[in-house]
C-alpha cells in the first residue's frame, strides 16, 4: 500500500511527463495494432489465392513489363 501511495503521488508531481508517457504509450498500442492488422490482411489475401496460381517477373527490373509472347 505504501507503495501505491509513493507511485501516485510522484506521478502527479510531474503531470507533463506522466502525460506525455501515457500517451506514448497509447500511441505504441495503436500503432502495434494497425501495423499487425496491415500484415494479417496482407497474409490473408495471399492464402486465399489459388494454389496453381503463377507469378512471373522480368529478370532485370519490376518497372519493365513482360513480352506477350
Amino acid at each position: 500500500m505504501y507503495f501505491l501511495k509513493l507511485i501516485v503521488r510522484n506521478a502527479f508531481r510531474h503531470r507533463l511527463r506522466t502525460g506525455l508517457t501515457a500517451l506514448g504509450i497509447v500511441v505504441a498500442v495503436l500503432a502495434f495494432g494497425l501495423l499487425r492488422t496491415v500484415v494479417d490482411a496482407w497474409y490473408a489475401g495471399a492464402a486465399s489465392a489459388s494454389a496453381t496460381r503463377l507469378v512471373t517477373r522480368n529478370a532485370i527490373s519490376l518497372v519493365f513489363s513482360l513480352p506477350l509472347t
